[in-house]
C-alpha cells in the first residue's frame, strides 16, 4: 500500500473532481481527456499547482486539453446535501493509497477511474462514498459492492450476546470488561442467495381479517445474491462481569448466578447456540482457566480499530439507538472499563 496522506495525490484527484464537475464529464471521461502524462505532471507539481486557486488550475487544464461540455451532473440529480469536491477527492486518494504502491499511483489512479467502482463513488444519491476506507478498498479489491462487512474484531455487543446465550437471568445484566484477540485477523469474501423483502406484518393483518394479501415470497422474483466481508478462523477470550437489576428476586444473588454460569460454561450449557452476527456463524464457548493469556498481537503496542459499534441503547424501548466508541488494540487486548462511549 501507498503512504497514507498523500497530497500530491489528494490534490490530483480533487482537481478531477472539479474538472468533472466543471464541464459536466464523468470522472473517467475526465481522465481520458487529461491522459496519462497530464496526469502525471499534475501529480508532480501538485504542490505549485496548489498555491493557484484550484479554478484557475482547472481551466487552464480543461483548454489544454481540449474538454468539451458533457451533460453528467450528478450534483443536479442528488437529492442531498452535494459533498464537496474536496471530500470526493479525498475518497479516491484513500482508495489508490489503500490499493496501490507507491510506485504505482499513477497505474492506480488510471485504473481506478476506468473501474466500476468510479459510478459508484459519483453516485451522492447512496452513501458509498462516505463508508470507511477499508470497506471501499475492500469492496475495489472484490470487484463488488460488499452488502455485510465485518469489523477488524468481535464487539462488545457481541460478546455480551455470547454470554446471554449462555446463561441469562432478568436479575442480572452483563458487563464486558475486555476482549482478548487470540488469532490473527483475517478476512474471507462469501456470497449467499438471500430474498431482498420480507411478508409484511399489513398482509398478515389483512389475511387475518379476511383480505386477500399474499402471504409468501415468490423466491424466484426475490431471490437476490449478496456479498460479505468476514473474519474468518477467529478466537477470543471475553473478561466480563455482571451486575444485579432491580428485577432480581430475594432468592437471587451473586453467588448464586456465578455458580450458575461456572456450571454451565464447563458443561458447555446454553439457552441456544451463541453466534457471531449471523446465525450462521455459530461460536464454539469453553472456560478460560489459562493463568496468563497470550494473543497474536503480543508484540503490538496498539492498533486502532477506529469506531465500532459498542452497544444498542434500550433505554428508551420507542427509540432504540446505537452506541460507539473509539476502538484501540493494545498488545492484543481491548480494554471496555473506561472507554468513551459516543451516542
Amino acid at each position: 500500500m501507498a503512504r497514507k496522506n498523500n497530497n500530491h495525490l489528494f490534490f490530483t484527484c480533487s482537481l478531477i473532481e472539479y474538472i468533472g464537475r466543471k464541464v459536466k464529464r464523468t470522472r473517467k471521461q475526465v481522465v481520458d481527456f487529461l491522459g496519462e502524462e497530464r496526469i502525471e505532471r499534475i501529480y508532480e507539481y501538485a504542490d505549485v499547482f496548489h498555491c493557484e486557486p484550484i479554478e484557475k488550475v482547472a481551466d487552464e487544464f480543461i483548454e489544454e486539453s481540449k474538454i468539451t461540455l458533457g451533460n453528467f451532473d450528478n450534483e443536479k440529480e442528488c437529492k442531498y446535501l452535494v459533498p464537496d469536491y474536496w471530500n470526493i477527492g479525498e475518497v479516491y486518494e484513500r482508495l489508490i493509497e489503500d490499493s496501490y504502491g507507491d510506485e504505482e499511483v499513477i497505474k492506480g489512479i488510471w485504473e481506478v477511474y476506468h473501474s466500476w467502482i468510479d459510478e459508484h463513488i459519483s453516485d451522492y444519491n447512496t452513501d458509498f462514498y462516505y463508508q470507511p476506507r477499508d470497506y471501499i478498498a475492500a469492496c475495489y479489491e472484490e470487484g463488488v459492492i460488499l452488502e455485510r462487512y465485518s469489523y477488524d474484531v468481535m464487539t462488545p455487543s457481541a460478546a455480551r450476546g455470547i454470554l446471554e446465550a449462555i446463561y441469562w437471568h432478568p436479575g442480572m445484566r452483563w458487563i464486558i470488561d475486555k476482549i482478548y484477540v487470540k488469532n490473527p485477523i483475517h478476512f474471507t469474501s462469501v456470497r449467499r442467495n438471500e430474498v431482498k423483502s420480507k411478508v409484511l406484518a399489513s398482509n398478515v393483518l389483512s389475511a387475518y381479517n379476511g383480505g386477500k394479501k399474499p402471504l409468501y415470497i415468490s423466491s424466484k422474483e426475490e431471490i437476490v445474491q449478496r456479498a460479505s466481508m468476514i473474519l474468518t478462523n477467529v478466537e477470543y477470550v471475553i473478561e466480563a462481569h455482571f451486575e444485579m437489576t432491580e428485577k432480581a428476586n430475594e432468592t437471587d444473588n451473586p453467588g448464586k448466578f456465578k455458580d450458575i454460569m461456572m456450571r454451565r460454561l464447563r458443561r458447555g450449557e446454553c439457552y441456544h447456540m451463541p453466534y457471531f452476527g449471523c446465525r450462521e456463524f455459530p461460536a464454539n464457548f469453553a472456560l478460560c482457566e489459562e493463568e496468563e493469556i497470550k494473543t497474536a498481537f503480543d508484540d503490538v503496542p496498539e492498533k486502532d480499530f477506529g469506531l465500532m459499534l459498542f452497544d444498542m441503547d434500550y433505554s428508551d424501548k420507542e427509540n432504540i439507538s446505537p452506541m460507539f466508541f473509539r476502538a484501540v488494540m493494545k498488545r492484543g487486548v481491548i480494554d471496555l472499563q473506561n472507554c468513551e462511549v459516543i451516542r
